[in-house]
This record gives structure tokens, C-alpha cells and sequence, in this order.
């Protein structure tokens, strides 16, 4: 369970990241808005970095993320239909969040500050590459390939529920729990029905490039009214779609000798750092909304 100390060290590095990063740079107030677009996502790159791929790199060295298995899919349409599955997903995961949102804000919790918005194509490049891609890769290389595969020989339905729970928790943000939560369980089940890593990335990239153009769309009052007034008809259609274009099986899988799930969960349940890791998700959590 060596994955509880990424998960356990993850929050510490990133917030050690952002103070030596804030001693390191400028004032805000110092510089342009571009410059201080540019900062703000390179401080979330360098966060990203530090804080999850530097240490699956020294605890998993000898660990082969990339395969040539992991890009090897039977069909080339599984390509395009992950795409498709990452859009529809983004807007199912709004609608599966709806009732956590509305919940805090009746509580008087308002929602996070989102990030700046992109001006100009040099902006919305490195929106891109720091908030869609960057977690893809990190994410699904910690989350579907490292946590996933190593409880899934125990239980794939505990691989599926545990590594969805874990990537929840490791974005430390009560407010978009629920969609995080949904969003990792079908990432989960992707990979159970044998998506190689390499489609999971690509439909993780897809949520989060749908959740950046519709931040920039959103901008707009009439594409925002838009939106309010047909909401509930853009998730039931995202739903419809998703369900319809969900793929039975993906590719066939050497066969895996399950082991006990209680045996997995009992360890689980007796380290430590598990209790740790839930500490640090409702410390941060909390002050976070």
C-alpha cells in the first residue's frame, strides 16, 4: 500500500509547492495580467509535478507505466468514443453534483474561486496543457494504473470504489465531490472493462477540456442563459448518450486470480496513514469551502 504515502504526501507537497513558489516569484500586483495568468498556472504545473509524479516516480521506479500494452486498442474507434465519453461525462458529473452544491450554498458556503479565464491563444494553450492534460497523465497513472491494478486482484468492484474515492478525496474540494467521485467511478469501470491507460487519459483530458471551453463560453450572458434554461435537458441527453455509448468490453484481459477483498480492506482499515489521508481530506476540505 506503498500509494497511501503519494496519497498522504500529495496535499503537504503541494502546499509546500506554492509557498517556496510565492517566495520565489513577484507580487501579483507587480505584474501584467498575462504575466500573472502565466504564473498562476505554473505554480499549478510545478504543483502537480512535485506533489504527484516525482513521488510515484521514487516509490514505483521499477514500475512500467507505459507498456506497449497500455497503447494498444482493439479497435480505433474506441479513440473517438472515448472523446465522446469524456464530454458527456463532464455535464453528468454538474448534474450529479447539483444536490452537494445546493446543499452548501443553503448552508451559506459559496462556491470556489474558479481559475482565470483564458484571453488569448497563448492563454488557453497553457490552460490547457496545465488544468486538462497535465492532471490526465499524473491522475490516471496514480489513480487507474498504480491504485487501480494493485486492488483489483483482490476485487475489481473494491478497485473501482476505492480508487474512484481516493481520486475524490485527492482534489481536497468538498464543494465538486460528487462529480469528482462519478467521474472516477466510470474512469474505474472504463478500466475494468479493459481500457487501456491510454483511453482513460484521453477521456480524462476530454472532462477536463469540456469543463475549460465551458468556463470560456459561460462568460457570455446569453450562452449563460442558454445554459440555465436548458440544463436539465443538456444532463438527461448527456446521460441518454453516455449510457448508449458506454462500451461492454474494451479489450480481453488475462485472467486474474481474485483474492479476498476482506483481506484487502482489512489492511486498509488497520494503516494508519488511511485514517491520516481521511484527516487531511476533511482538515483541508473544510477550510477549503
Amino acid at each position: 500500500m506503498r500509494y497511501l504515502i503519494i496519497l498522504v504526501c500529495t496535499p503537504i507537497l503541494q502546499y509546500g509547492t506554492a509557498q517556496l513558489f510565492r517566495y520565489i516569484t513577484p507580487e501579483s500586483a507587480m505584474l501584467t495580467k498575462t504575466g500573472a495568468f502565466l504564473m498562476q498556472y505554473i505554480k499549478i504545473f510545478l504543483q502537480q509535478f512535485v506533489s504527484v509524479c516525482i513521488p510515484v516516480l521514487i516509490l514505483f521506479r521499477k514500475k512500467k507505466y507505459f507498456p506497449r500494452d497500455e497503447f494498444t486498442v482493439a479497435k480505433p474507434g474506441y479513440y473517438f468514443r472515448c472523446i465522446w465519453l469524456g464530454f458527456l461525462l463532464q455535464f453528468i458529473g454538474i448534474a450529479v453534483n447539483l444536490p452537494i452544491s445546493v446543499a452548501l450554498q443553503t448552508f451559506g458556503f459559496s462556491p470556489p474561486s474558479s481559475l482565470s479565464v483564458a484571453k488569448n491563444a497563448l492563454q488557453f494553450m497553457m490552460q490547457t496543457l496545465v488544468v486538462c492534460l497535465t492532471p490526465a497523465v499524473f491522475e490516471e497513472v496514480l489513480f487507474r494504473r498504480i491504485i487501480f491494478d494493485s486492488i483489483r486482484k483482490y476485487s475489481v468492484k473494491t478497485a473501482i470504489f476505492l480508487s474512484a474515492l481516493f481520486f475524490a478525496m485527492a482534489h481536497l474540494d468538498f464543494y465538486n465531490f460528487g462529480a469528482t467521485f462519478f467521474i472516477g467511478l466510470m474512469l474505474g469501470l472504463l478500466r475494468a472493462k479493459g481500457a487501456p491507460l491510454i483511453l482513460c487519459v484521453i477521456t480524462h483530458f476530454f472532462v477536463n477540456f469540456t469543463a475549460s471551453i465551458l468556463n470560456l463560453l459561460l462568460q457570455h450572458d446569453f450562452i449563460a442563459s442558454l445554459f440555465s434554461q436548458y440544463s436539465v435537458l443538456l444532463y438527461i441527453l448527456a446521460a441518454v448518450f453516455f449510457m448508449l455509448s458506454f462500451p461492454k468490453k474494451m479489450a480481453s484481459e488475462n485472467e486474474i486470480v481474485h483474492q479476498s477483498a476482506e483481506s484487502y480492506l482489512k489492511k486498509l482499515f488497520c494503516h494508519p496513514l488511511f485514517y491520516l489521508y481521511i484527516t487531511i481530506f476533511f482538515i483541508i476540505g473544510v477550510k477549503n469551502i
